[in-house]
């Protein structure tokens, strides 16, 4: 029998072999924005800003949608200042027909190199609070034409252009840390996130069968990130309506940090990119905790969510709540005898 301290050597050294062909075979995949063309929606502000601001710096030719000219023209400035090959703002409504036409008819004939889809739309109340105002379906329908019907409306316009790309069909999809763990007061929002990525899960594997080049489709979910859509939720009613809640984003992660690490997971051909739910090394944990328990334990998240609503604006209960709810589940899960067969 070989000593445990060659065994635990063989295993290292095999690990830190895997690693490094790992990171080799990574680093010849990387895809290069450079020179390449990158349709952006949701530009004029927030992650679409940084975005925008990111490729910028590596070159990219940019068409900037968005719905504000002003904004929109001030952000192909910056993009140009920054190292842009070309920045051109197209103004459109992402979640309309016209919008999606004013998409198509700026493209032209160009190619379409890489497509982000970050446009979105918040919420920050109870649906019953909604619902006793008769204001819930106009809300709920609003979200799902922005964030869902949006997304794949511009795909729709710009999906010819991309599939005459060498490097094939690559999207980049901002979705949410909601897209993954549904809380409370997010109702409208967590559906049309997680739209996003029943869509684009069944997409990529249809192309996957239909292309001569597989395509590259990287699913973003940001947590807390200090953006205006925080600050713009749709919520009801003039003042918010009863039980909206807040965010406190003293900890989050700023949007340039953000729009970072998923242009860097896309150029990498990373299917998923999950953050910190507050932009804390802790957050980055509970993300991982709660997608997990609400695969394996459902009833079990939904009642962590449930105590965690409380401290969407006070960060320190709602870590007491998770932990509690995780230690939890932990003891239950340890008590639980399978039936002999």
């Amino acid at each position: 029998m070989l000593p445990l301290a060659c065994v635990l050597a063989t295993v290292f050294a095999v690990l830190a072999t895997v690693l490094a062909l790992t990171k080799k075979l990574t680093a010849r995949q990387r895809w290069s924005p450079r020179e390449k063309t990158i349709v952006l929606t949701g530009a004029s502000s927030g992650i679409g800003s940084s975005l925008a601001r990111t490729y910028a710096a590596q070159g990219a030719k940019l068409y900037l949608v968005a719905r504000r000219r002003e904004a929109l023209e001030a952000a192909c400035e910056e993009c140009m200042a920054a190292g842009a090959s070309s920045a051109k703002a197209v103004v459109a409504d992402v979640s309309s027909e016209s919008g999606w036409d004013a998409i198509r008819s700026a493209i032209g004939d160009d190619t379409v190199d890489l497509l982000v889809l970050n446009a979105g739309l918040s919420m920050g109340s109870p649906f019953a609070s909604l619902s006793e105002r008769k204001e819930a379906m106009g809300i709920m329908k609003h979200l799902m034409d922005v964030n869902y019907m949006g997304a794949v409306g511009v795909l729709d316009a710009c999906l010819g252009a991309m599939r005459q790309a060498e490097g094939g069909v690559r999207l980049l999809v901002v979705s949410s840390v909601v897209g993954l763990v549904a809380p409370p007061t997010r109702t409208g929002y967590a559906a049309s996130k997680f739209a996003l990525k029943g869509f684009f899960n069944a997409l990529r594997v249809e192309l996957g069968m239909s292309e001569q080049v597989p395509p590259t489709i990287t699913l973003a979910y940001p947590g807390a990130v200090k953006t205006n859509i925080n600050r713009a939720r749709l919520r009801g009613g003039v003042d918010g309506g009863s039980g909206a809640v807040d965010l406190e984003l003293d900890k989050s992660m700023s949007a340039d940090r953000c729009a970072s690490i998923m242009a860097r997971a896309h150029a990498a051909g990373c299917r998923d990119v999950y953050y910190s739910i507050d932009g804390t090394r802790v957050g980055a944990v509970k993300t991982r905790l709660l997608r997990h328990l609400a695969f394996f334990f459902p009833a079990g998240a939904d009642k962590v969510l449930a105590k965690s609503i409380g401290a969407m604006s006070k960060s320190r209960r709602q870590v007491k709540g998770l932990l509690k709810g995780v230690a939890k589940l932990v003891i239950a899960s340890s008590r639980f005898q399978p039936t002999p067969s």
